[in-house]
Order: C-alpha cells, then sequence, then structure tokens
C-alpha cells in the first residue's frame, strides 16, 4: 500500500506531496492534474515492478516533463523509492516491494471500454490498458470464493453471487451478469434483467451496467494490501446508483484495500462523508484532494468523524471550494 506520494515537476504538478490512506479521493477541474497523481503511480509501478503494461505516452519523458516550466527532469517518489529521469536517463533509488501492475495495483481506465457482447479472453492479462479483459478475468474466477471480509452475499462467497449482488444493488433492480467462453479469444456476456426469462444483450441495456460492472469485478476480486486506481467509476450512472457506488468504494477500503478514486461526482464524495458518519469508514481512512486547476496546487480535505469537511488551514464547513459542487447554487437561488 502507500503512505506516501512526492511528485515533482511532472506533467502540471510542480512540487506537491500526498499523504495516502485507505480511501484517497482525486476531484477537481477538468485538465487540472487529477489523472496525472495515477499515471505517476502507474509509471512507479512500471520501473519498480515485475510486469509492463504502459503506454508509451506514459513513460515518454517529453510528454510527462512540467511544460509551464520547462522541467528538464521529473522525480516521483513512493514511501521509500525515488524515481528521477530526464531526456538521456533514468535513475531508480530504494526498493518498492509488491508493486507490479495486474497483480498488486489495478487500474480501470476513464477510458475503459463499454457494453461488449463479445469481450477478449487471456490467459495472462486480468484487465488490459482499457478494461479489455476484465470479462475474461471474471469468467476464469467467477466460481471461486472472494475475501471473507469483502462477502456481503447471503447465498455464496463466490465472486459471481457477490457482483450480482452488488450490481442489483446500486442499479436497485434485480441483475444477474451471465458470461460464457465461446471461443479461444473470446467471452460472450449477457444480462439476466428484472428476473425475465430470456437474457439480454449488454447493447440493450443503459451503458452504465456495462460501465459499473468492471468496477465491481476488479474491486471484489482485490486482497488486502493491494491498491486499485479507479478513474471514473460513475460513468453514465444515475444519481442515486452514484451514491450506492460511493457506499461501495467505502465498504472495500475500509476491509483492507487501499481504493484510489479519481471522480468528478458530488454524489459519490456525499455518500463516502455519509459512511463516515455512519462509522462504517474511519474518518482517519479518507482523505480527498482537490484540485481547481493545473496551474494551482493540490488542497488537501479530510472528513471529520460528523461527515463534515475540514479544509487544510481552514475552519470546518460543509462544503467544497466555491466552484466546485455548489456551481448552480447562484442560479437556483436565482430562480427562488
Amino acid at each position: 500500500m502507500i503512505n506516501n506520494l512526492k511528485i515533482k515537476q511532472f506533467k502540471c504538478i510542480d512540487d506537491e506531496d500526498f499523504t495516502f490512506e485507505n480511501l484517497t479521493i482525486l476531484t477537481g477541474l477538468n485538465s487540472a492534474g487529477k489523472s496525472s497523481v495515477i499515471q505517476s503511480i502507474l509509471l512507479m509501478s512500471h520501473y519498480f515492478g515485475q510486469q509492463k503494461f504502459l503506454s508509451e505516452n506514459i513513460i515518454s519523458f517529453a510528454i510527462n516533463s512540467n511544460m509551464y516550466l520547462n522541467a528538464k527532469e521529473f522525480s516521483i517518489t513512493v514511501d521509500d523509492a525515488c524515481l528521477t529521469k530526464n531526456i538521456d536517463e533514468i535513475n531508480q533509488q530504494g526498493h518498492l516491494p509488491n508493486f507490479t501492475n495486474e497483480q498488486d495495483i489495478f487500474h480501470i481506465d476513464a477510458n475503459r471500454l463499454g457494453p461488449e457482447e463479445l469481450a477478449l479472453y487471456s490467459s495472462e492479462n486480468k484487465i488490459g490498458k482499457h478494461g479489455e479483459f476484465i470479462f475474461s478475468y471474471y469468467e476464469q474466477n467467477k466460481n471461486k470464493a472472494i475475501e471473507k471480509s469483502l462477502i456481503k452475499s447471503e447465498v455464496s462467497d463466490t465472486l459471481q453471487s457477490n457482483i450480482d449482488y452488488w450490481l442489483s444493488y446500486i442499479l436497485d433492480v434485480e441483475v444477474e451478469l451471465n458470461t460464457e467462453r465461446v471461443t479461444s479469444s473470446h467471452v460472450k456476456v449477457s444480462y439476466k434483467f428484472n428476473k425475465l426469462a430470456t437474457a439480454m444483450s449488454p447493447d440493450s441495456l443503459g451503458a452504465g451496467t456495462s460501465y459499473v460492472v468492471k468496477v465491481l469485478i476488479v474491486c471484489l476480486l482485490a486482497k488486502q494490501g493491494n491498491i486499485l486506481l479507479i478513474e471514473n467509476p460513475e460513468i453514465h450512472l444515475h444519481p442515486k446508483a452514484q451514491a450506492k457506488l460511493g457506499e461501495f468504494c467505502a465498504f472495500v477500503a475500509s476491509h483492507g484495500v487501499q481504493v484510489v478514486v479519481e471522480t468528478h461526482c458530488e454524489h459519490v464524495i456525499n455518500q463516502i462523508r455519509y459512511e463516515v458518519y455512519k462509522h462504517h469508514i474511519k474518518n482517519d481512512d479518507v482523505v480527498i484532494y482537490y484540485k481547481e486547476d493545473s496551474r494551482k496546487p493540490f488542497e488537501k480535505i479530510e472528513i471529520k468523524e460528523t461527515g463534515h469537511l475540514i479544509r487544510e488551514n481552514k475552519e470546518a464547513r460543509g462544503n467544497f471550494p466555491t466552484g466546485f459542487f455548489n456551481s448552480t447554487l447562484k442560479e437556483l437561488l436565482e430562480i427562488g
């Protein structure tokens, strides 16, 4: 797990320190630098892990050095391990155990694939760059028991039973995920929806079902000590479902899996605050980092036991920085 992350002159980040908790939330305006934090962790896994899955865009010095500062090098430090990179050389210092992508770290990209009736099968890959192997991973593990602490289904301890439990709970309708390996290279995906006898194609359902089920699969296959990097888990979900997804993230993070979520969704964040208030997750196990602009630093925001937000060096208050979640408040007050 990650305790501390330090980034210098990487992409649009100048010089920043982050303390990571069991549930770390990255939020803020578009193109402000939230994904850069996740990419810095992936870059560390590339050089300190055993397997390499990253695209050239993340590895390239020219693309990732801070262009605002015309930086000649950048550095990333995770706990006691440091990576420094410039146009000519790479310097690694320290040791970072258990930091291999798709073994200890699992990344769900914002650009993951949506509805897939035929998904790619692989006996080696678990997720892929765009989530193209997640249904394959599920097909191979659906009948296996998940971590005891993550079991919610009263029917069974298998991955399949617990996926169906959470999928139905979040979408507020009875849903069953079906997968079947139909060729050497493909898995067929369908859903039993609302007690209908006939399985339905993913294209016949809302896209949110296909997007969220991939998040559920990866999270429920995680082991204690694993790190999950999840970008925009709320894609295409109804606000009520987004809130329940926030509950799910808090549940997973409260049971020994480190969850890093990049989100734009107030419903996800407010539900996590409520989970703190209900003592389903400790307030010390949650931290929020907000970034207003690509040229400004992240602001650290903590959550009190009461669910209220504490902005760093400021009094406790119940809202985010001006212009984010309350962006329509002025217009609503004007309507009256």
